[in-house]
């Protein structure tokens, strides 16, 4: 026969494990959302690094077309700001200002260069082409054309 003290006693440890089994759980609950938050901004971060390498491959191609006329006295002060779409292929499917320079001849210039890069290496299926993406250019190699 349990007396009222050793069912207390049963109880009470029952209780006890009961209470550290919730504990364990919800901790557990807790570092899967954790470690699904971590992968999740790992993925971003990884999908953002891969667009801004993509970016930079653009953006250099682009400036390395851009030939500024020789007209225009300081160039490196100029910058254009353009929208272009480029499909799965690296087609370039769209292309328009979103801020010109502000010179004429500099905008045309950039138009060309854009033109000429085209077409792009075709982007990372991870970032879900067709791609927009706005691109600076500015004359960071200030060639120049010829006479």
């Amino acid at each position: 026969m349990v007396d009222n003290a050793q069912e207390e006693a049963i109880l009470a440890r029952r209780l006890s494990q009961l209470r550290e089994k919730i504990r364990e759980r919800e901790e557990s609950a807790h570092l899967s959302a954790a470690l699904s938050r971590v992968a999740k901004a790992a993925a971003e971060g990884d999908r953002e690094g891969l667009f801004n390498r993509y970016l930079s491959r653009v953006t250099g191609l682009i400036e390395a077309n851009l030939i500024i006329p020789e007209v225009i006295k300081d160039p490196s002060r100029l910058s254009a700001t353009v929208i272009v779409v480029i499909d799965a292929r690296g087609r370039l499917k769209k292309f328009r200002f979103e801020k010109k320079s502000g010179n004429r001849l500099f905008d045309e210039a950039v138009r060309r260069a854009v033109y000429l890069a085209a077409p792009f290496p075709p982007p990372p299926a991870r970032l879900s082409p067709p791609l927009e993406i706005g691109v600076v250019v500015r004359p960071l190699r200030l060639l120049r054309e010829e006479p």
